[in-house]
């Protein structure tokens, strides 16, 4: 069976669409088993103060371990790891350093 390419612009985007539903149930099946797993464990009621914030330690842990299963992007870091950029700043301009020395 050859690949073949959608006639038109709204039978590609049903073909997205329809791709991205597949992978939203996919991983919505592995978050209810995931919750299902760790809600009950002991290690997300042991540092949480109550019920509900051991349930909600293990939903959060249940969303990030379905997204590394799945191979999904998460979001990583944020204003904190990128104010600087990864270049050192200095007191001083370069250029007015290098005339003065």
């Amino acid at each position: 069976m050859a690949f073949e390419y959608p006639s038109t612009k709204t039978a590609r985007k049903e073909k997205k669409q329809k791709e991205l539903d597949d992978k939203v149930k996919k991983i919505g099946k592995k978050f209810d088993k995931k919750i299902l797993k760790l809600s009950g464990s002991k290690e997300a009621q042991l540092h949480a103060k109550d019920f509900d914030e051991g349930l909600k330690r293990a939903e959060d842990r249940a969303i990030k371990e379905a997204y590394q299963e799945t191979g999904m992007p998460m979001a990583k870091g944020g204003r904190a790891m990128l104010r600087g950029g990864g270049i050192c700043k200095r007191g001083m301009n370069r250029k007015a350093v290098g005339k003065n020395s």
